[in-house]
């Protein structure tokens, strides 16, 4: 079971020359996205059995979300459908050379995703074989699963540098733990202006089963408490 976002990525691109304060000629496309959504998706595609608790705004985007997961293998009798909420969309704006010049990213329905509504799927938590969570989730939710007493395996998406520290009060109850550099310094309280070789910010998360630190333009780090770090 995945417990996570799912949202919408709109994606505009200029043909031509941006204009500033202009209407420009170029692209608009429309993805599934989501850091949740994402890895739900690929462990269906890998043959999984995989169920996803997300929620979704009762919109076009929302019923387009679904479609697309059911197609992907995904099973959605836990897409919830809110009234009162826009489905999450990420809105990007892109030159002619493909380069990002801003973007809006309208989330909020995320953070209704609450212990109250997990509580309610508990006896569906408690029968997964595994938990896969991520750092979108709101503090309080993720404090919440860090209290129960679950049966699953819990590996978690650490997501940014920024969201990355709401995972703390779960670290010690993590399988595998999934961050790269930025992440890593960030849940350790190291600065970024602070020197420190990748191996000691291994050797300072908690001694999951499994961790996986990713460095920008490197292989991703493979550890488990009994092996040094392997490529």
């Amino acid at each position: 079971i995945v417990i996570g976002g799912a949202n919408v990525d709109l994606t505009g691109t200029a043909t031509t020359k941006f204009r500033d304060g202009d209407s420009n000629p170029g692209q608009v496309k429309q993805s599934a996205g989501g850091v949740g959504r994402n890895i739900a998706e690929n462990l269906a595609r890998l043959g999984a059995h995989t169920d996803m608790i997300t929620l979704t705004g009762k919109d076009s985007r929302g019923d387009f979300l679904i479609d697309h997961a059911r197609k992907a293998g995904i099973q959605t009798q836990d897409f919830m459908q809110l009234a009162n909420f826009a489905t999450s969309t990420y809105l990007a704006l892109n030159n002619s050379s493909g380069e990002l010049i801003g973007s809006i990213a309208d989330m909020d329905i995320i953070n209704q995703l609450t212990p109250e509504i997990l509580q309610e799927k508990m006896s569906l938590l408690q029968a997964a074989s595994q938990l896969v969570i991520e750092a979108n989730l709101p503090q309080n939710t993720l404090q919440w699963l860090a209290e129960q007493k679950l049966k699953p395996p819990i590996i978690a998406d650490a997501v940014s540098a920024k969201k990355s520290v709401r995972l703390i009060p779960l670290l010690n109850k993590l399988t595998l733990l999934k961050v790269n550099i930025s992440e890593a310094r960030a849940i350790l309280s190291i600065e970024d202006s602070k020197p420190v070789n990748e191996q000691a910010l291994i050797s300072g998360l908690p001694n999951h089963h499994r961790l996986f630190v990713s460095a920008c333009h490197k292989q991703l780090h493979n550890q488990s408490p009994d092996d040094q770090s392997k490529h």
